[in-house]
This record gives structure tokens, sequence and C-alpha cells, in this order.
């Protein structure tokens, strides 16, 4: 992957390479053209690019001038590139309800986004402005019973800063968005960013790092598009950056929390159809930044004396991924182990490899119609409290102590939120032609009101959501409408069934 991509795209979605014209589906329709500068995690361009890299299966150093699909990219480099603004204004009846919204809190009622984009390049020099402004009307709702104040997570508010709202107010915030200053020379990165990470295999859900809820600023450096060796092409980064919490974080500390991500690659010889990873993260108190502070992502993975003796408090996450192509058909499976926190040695971590974990599965399929390209995406995850519950204490994924903000940015979830709480799946259908995109997606997520091994029938709780969503080329830009309900099924009082819906709608000016 060349420098113009290597600002925006971690090794895990790489931009497919050498598209043949002769797999063609349709001449690029005369809409404005997608730039791989568009190409931001969760963005339209960066999945349409995930799409070509699953059918092609092909990963290198260079990106086409242009790829020949339903759509046009343009990946052509441009010392100033001026990507226009976006608007977006939503309105949640019910419930709180969002998705692929960054670092906005889409909370009942309306709600609106503005944002803008410009890109400027002078040798390896890149810096991008993209800041973001939101605003959240924030309406009453009926939240479910909770602690350790009212805004608290339901199931583990004790060690998760993930408010059910954000306050009684309306909430606004401008951020600093997809935002980058980057340098690169011969494959290797230095940046300071606030932009959205992805670490783990999976192509919408991970469980390290997915994005939802946008970047959190950091440095880092590393080796993006990889080194290229006999045995494989070895790729990776690390970083050291700045965690906020909200004003409900349970246990809240002074000051925010150092976070900490370590990722790296391994991609097999020749096309590289078999990928296999690993990522960290952790997060410390911020008692300032000190040299020792730079070997923090390559702490020991086991039992710490440091932290058992009582001394500093830490939390991480750990998972380890692999992903298999098979463009000839179109077909990729992906899948992810993740802990949360420590075991105690090499044999805790062997015997008891349940203990404070989660798994997550993805199959994929790609294909191409006379006039469409066709990606089918289907995602499996658990965190699983098996029987060693009655016997020793069991963690979910994302809920930590002493640091107990846990695995959150600004009170959104740093991984999936298909592992919240239980156990979730989600099944995204999309459609992308000569004149937009549709998208279908069908969820459905395990959402008891207690952590135990067999929940009572009182706690039981399930989600089910239908989402679909509607882009359309425009001769100076794309129009988004997008429509969504859900329903929590509970089996008994007082929480009671819970139904909300969602519409939003959006313009993107490209011209």
């Amino acid at each position: 992957m060349g420098p113009c991509v290597a600002l925006f795209l971690s090794p895990a979605t790489v931009v497919a390479q050498g598209w043949d014209a002769r797999t063609s589906v349709a001449p690029p329709a005369p809409h404005p053209s997608l730039r791989i500068e568009d190409a931001v995690i969760g963005s339209d361009a960066e999945r349409y690019l995930r799409a070509l890299e699953t059918l092609s299966g092909r990963r290198g150093s260079g990106v086409p001038a242009s790829f020949v699909g339903p759509w046009s990219i343009d990946s052509a480099p441009r010392i100033l590139s001026l990507r226009g603004a976006s608007a977006d204004l939503s309105w949640n009846a019910g419930l709180p309800y969002g998705r692929d919204d960054g670092p906005v809190w889409q909370g009942r009622g309306g709600n609106a986004r503005l944002s803008a984009s410009a890109v400027l390049r002078w040798r390896g020099l890149s810096l991008r402005v993209a800041p973001m402004l939101w605003w959240a009307q924030n309406a009453a709702f009926g939240m479910l019973p909770t602690g350790p104040n009212p805004y608290s997570h339901p199931q583990v508010g004790c060690c998760i800063d993930l408010p059910q709202r954000f306050g009684d107010d309306a909430v606004a915030r401008l951020d600093p968005g997809e935002s980058s200053l980057a340098f690169d020379w011969r494959g290797a990165r230095v940046a300071v960013t606030s932009a959205a990470s992805r670490i783990g295999a999976g192509r919408e859900h991970v469980t390290v790092l997915q994005g939802d809820a946008g970047g959190y600023p950091r440095f880092e450096a590393g080796v993006p598009s990889g080194v290229p060796t006999p045995l494989g092409r070895f790729s990776g980064n690390v970083a050291w950056g700045r965690l906020a919490q909200t004003p409900w974080a349970p246990d809240r500390r002074t000051g925010a929390r150092l976070g900490t991500h370590l990722e790296a690659w391994w991609t097999a010889p020749g096309r590289g159809l078999i990928e296999v990873g690993g990522g960290r993260f952790y997060h410390f108190d911020w008692n300032g930044l000190s040299v020792r502070d730079l070997g923090r992502p390559f702490g020991s993975i086991f039992y710490d004396a440091q932290t058992y003796a009582g001394g500093e408090a830490d939390n991480q996450q750990l998972s380890v991924f692999a992903r298999v192509r098979m463009p000839e058909s179109g077909f990729e499976f992906a899948g992810e182990l993740a802990k949360n926190d420590r075991s105690n040695d090499l044999r805790d971590f062997g015997n008891e490899l349940e203990h404070n974990s989660a798994w997550l599965v993805v199959a994929r399929r790609v294909w191409r119609s006379e006039s469409a390209l066709w990606v089918v995406n289907a995602t499996s995850a658990s965190v699983r409290i098996p029987e060693l519950q009655l016997y020793r204490g069991q963690a979910l994924n994302y809920e930590h102590s002493p640091i107990t903000q846990g695995h959150t940015l600004r009170g959104q979830l740093l991984g999936t939120p298909l592992l919240e709480r239980g156990a979730g799946a989600e099944l995204r259908v999309d459609r992308y032609d000569a004149g937009g995109r549709v998208t279908m997606i069908a969820s459905s997520r395990n959402l008891p009101d207690v952590r135990a091994e067999a929940v009572p029938d009182a706690a039981l709780r399930q989600e089910w959501a239908l989402h679909a969503e509607w882009m359309r080329w425009t001769p100076s830009g794309a129009v988004t409408l997008r429509l969504g309900s859900l329903v929590e099924v509970a089996t008994s009082a007082p929480s009671g069934n819970r139904f909300a819906w969602h519409i939003s709608t959006g313009y993107r000016w490209l011209r």
C-alpha cells in the first residue's frame, strides 16, 4: 500500500491491488469519483475497496490509477484535495440508536452532525483536517435499573463507562474527527492522529479496536504497508494516546487515561491469501508521559508482579486473529479469540482459555452480477460465561477493574457492540451499482441484566434490529437515507419490552 493509502487505512483494511478490467461489472457512471483519501474507517469508499480486495485477492505496495467497477475510484496524487462537507440529521424514537457514526452520541430525539475534510500533501508529508461538530437533543426515556449512578450501564455499571444516557440535557461536541499529520518514508509511517483505527480480522466487527466510537488522539508509528521477506510480508504499528471519559464514569478518576495499542500482521508469500495477526490494547491512569511509557504496549501477557503486588493499576485487551481469502469463489473467512486482562501464567492460559475470553467468527461472500457488486457479511460473537464462573470470577470482554472506565472512549465502546453484554450476530448485505448503494442489516444481541453462567428468567433480555440504507449519487455528491428499528424483548417485569425506531438523512458534497 502506497503512502497515500497508509495515512488512512490499517493493515487490516488494505485495499485491493491490480484490479483487472476483465473483472469489470459495468462502466463507471458519470457521478463524482471517490478518492483514496475518502477511504477512512467505516466509509463507503473503504467498504467498497475491501470488497474488491476480497474478490481480487491481491495486496501489494501500489494502487492502480483507477478501479474498473460500478464505482470509479481516483487514486491520482494531489497536493491539495478538498472533499467538501457533509451534513446529517436523524431522529430516534423510543431509545438512543445509531451505527457507523463515529464519535457522535445518537440520543433519543433529534441529532445533527456537520463535518468537512481537506488533505494537503507535500512529498512524504500528509496533513488531513477533518473536524466534526455534532449535537444531540438527548431526550429522556425509560432507563433500566442501574448503579452506581442513574445513567450507568444496566449490567456492569460498576466497571464500564458506557452510560445509557448522557445526562439530562442536550449535548454537543466539536471533535477533531479523522484529522492526521503523518510522514511516510519507504513504507514506514509516523503520525499524530485522531482518526479511527481497526485492529482485527473482521470486516464489519472486531474485538479490540473497531472505530465506531471514532479515534483517540495519539502518536503512532509503524510499517502499515509491510516489509516483504521470503517468508511473507510483516506489518504492524504501535501507538500511545489519551483516552477521555464521561462525567458519569464509575469511580471517576482525575484526569484522563493513557491508552496504547500494538498490532502485528503476517501475510503469506505469493498472493497473500492467508493473514495471521495479533493486537493488544492497554490503558492506565494518566500521570504524564515518560520514557518508561514507550514500553507499555510490550508489557507482560501473564502475571505482572508490579500490578499484583499492589503497584500501578492497568487493564488490557488481547486478541489473536486470522483471515483466509478465496478470490476465485469470492469467499473470505476470519476468526478472532480475545482475552480480557492477563492470565496468571502459561498453565492458566492453556487450561482455562475460556476465562475472561470472547470469540468472533466471520463468513463473507463477494460476487459480481451483470450490473452490480454484491457483498454479504455474516458475523457471530460471544462473551462466554461458562461453569467456571462457579469457582472463579468471570469478567465480560469490555468491563475492567481497577481502571473502571472499561474499554471505552467518551462513553462509547472501542470494540464491537456485539460483545457488549453477552453475544450477538449480524448479517449485512450491500449492493453497489452505478447509481449508488443499497444496504440491509439484521442483527441480534443477547443483553442480560446480570453477569452469570445461567441467567435467571427475570434478567433475560434480547435485542432484535433491522436497518436499511439507501445511498444515491447526484451530480455534486451523494444523498443518504437510513431507516431502522429495534425491539428489546424481556421475559418479565419490571423492565418489560422496549421498542425504538430511527430515521436519518444526509448529504455529502464532493465537488
